[in-house]
């Protein structure tokens, strides 16, 4: 769901807001995100989305009707060098660049600031995506009143590092700003998706005394499976391109960016997933190794030394420091890809980078062909996230690896969606025809979020 496009905000312009606006300015002004224009008891307000990771934060704020429409979107990227601040309106744009290191309460209180310069909001509630929930029901709320939960977000933190601590800082940050006092905090986990995961996929091979029986938030050394909002929101477009149900479908889905992990859907549940116990389990990504010997932590050096974060050194290195930052020398997905063809020694590095990426995707998305098989097989190949909707190159090497299988592109035709784009054959370097229909769906986890928190309220 997108906001309408228009002129550029600028400080000269209407607005009257620089740069070096401080976040603090005009606390009054920004208490109208509390109140709406109108005193109808009917007005519902608006929703305020946050998505954080380790090094974004994006937001969107939506009315809070049925037809859920997004009045504004944004987002906060860092760089190398600095911090881009982009928001979208209904009657514009606005851009700023901001010296910031890092996602903190400083940066939510100056998006904040800027929020209140729209006069129409009124935010009566705040939702939050928080990776790791365990057992947990998405929809859980925290208000000033009743934090208890939050104590064991925080110790869940240390099974999704680079993500569940930047959100519950940020929950903390709004139950202390006196902009959003009187919001309730919903959380919606990506672990909830994938509740409806077996034993037979989701145990782990461990004695369950051994490995940690009783954990907090009901944590057990299982397959817990992360990306959840990001399946819902494709699932919430794809059964109708296909024709059928939610219920009747089955899909491969990959979600595939600086995190990648690939769904087996069956009966439009999710049926197994890459990721495990933690993130890191299951497909490489940008900094993260995928899944390695467990026994090679061990032999990291001073492995078991804290860090700042409060995660151990071998932590750090297996979340941070490695995949295809490791082995290509850089993060940037589309840099291995313009390097790749190069003969240089960066150009054969980022070969094996990629070759390693397709080579992972492969054997996940073969075995849960081969486990759909005889659940009456796959409908269709989804790509989503920033490497999945926009990689060329990633769609082509996969289809050339999966050319003779089951899997192999179809050009039969699906239903036509501005969300959603049918790869053809042709465009993937290939002849004839396959057997199921390769789709790039485009994610939207804040409209998610949104979609789960109206259903909660009924």
């Amino acid at each position: 769901m997108e906001v309408a496009k228009g002129w550029r905000w600028s400080a000269d312009r209407g607005a009257g807001l620089s740069s070096h606006h401080h976040p603090t300015q005009n606390i009054e002004s920004i208490r109208k995100m509390q109140r709406s224009k109108h005193d109808d008891a009917e007005d519902a307000g608006h929703v305020l989305c946050l998505n954080a990771g380790s090094s974004s934060l994006k937001f969107k704020v939506y009315r809070a009707t049925p037809e859920l429409h997004a009045v504004l979107a944004g987002s906060v990227k860092l760089t190398e060098h600095n911090a881009r601040v982009c928001i979208q309106h209904e009657s514009g744009e606005y851009e700023e660049e901001q010296d910031w290191r890092a996602i903190s309460p400083g940066v939510l209180h100056h998006v904040l600031a800027l929020l209140g310069r729209y006069e129409e909001l009124a935010i009566r509630t705040v939702v939050h995506r928080v990776v790791h929930g365990a057992h947990l029901e998405s929809g859980l709320a925290i208000t000033r009143s009743d934090q208890h939960h939050l104590q064991t977000l925080e110790w869940l933190a240390r099974f999704a590092p680079l993500h569940n601590a930047v959100s519950v800082m940020l929950i903390r940050a709004c139950l202390a700003s006196p902009v959003l006092r009187d919001c309730e905090n919903v959380c919606c986990f990506d672990t909830h998706f994938h509740a409806t995961i077996d034993e037979v996929r989701g145990r782990y091979m461990l004695d369950r005394e051994l490995a940690g029986s009783a954990l907090p938030g009901g944590m057990e050394m299982r397959k817990w499976g992360f990306h959840g909002l990001s399946y819902e929101a494709v699932l919430h477009t794809l059964p109708a391109l296909l024709g059928r149900e939610r219920g009747e479908v089955n899909a491969i889905l990959c979600h595939l960016g600086a995190g990648s992990s690939v769904c087996a859907v069956v009966g439009g549940r999710s049926f197994d997933t890459s990721m495990g116990l933690t993130p890191l389990e299951g497909l490489p990504g940008a900094t993260r190794c995928g899944t390695v010997d467990p026994v090679l932590v061990m032999h990291i050096p001073n492995a078991n030394e804290r860090q700042p974060s409060g995660v151990t050194r071998a932590e750090a290195v297996l979340n941070e420091q490695s995949g295809f930052k490791a082995v290509a020398g850089t993060s940037d997905f589309r840099t291995i890809v313009q390097r790749h063809k190069t003969d240089s020694s960066e150009g054969k590095r980022a070969k094996l980078a990629l070759d390693v990426y397709v080579d992972r995707l492969v054997g996940f998305v073969g075995s849960y062909a081969a486990k759909m098989s005889a659940r009456g097989g796959v409908h269709a190949v989804v790509f989503t996230g920033g490497i999945g909707e926009a990689s060329q190159e990633l769609h082509v090497a996969l289809a050339q690896a999966l050319a003779m299988s089951p899997l192999a592109p179809a050009d039969s035709a699906t239903k036509a969606s501005e969300d959603c784009r049918q790869l053809r054959r042709a465009e993937l370097g290939l002849e004839g025809d396959g057997s199921v229909p390769w789709l790039v769906c485009r994610t939207d986890e804040e409209a998610q979020m949104a979609r789960r928190m109206m259903k909660m309220r009924g």
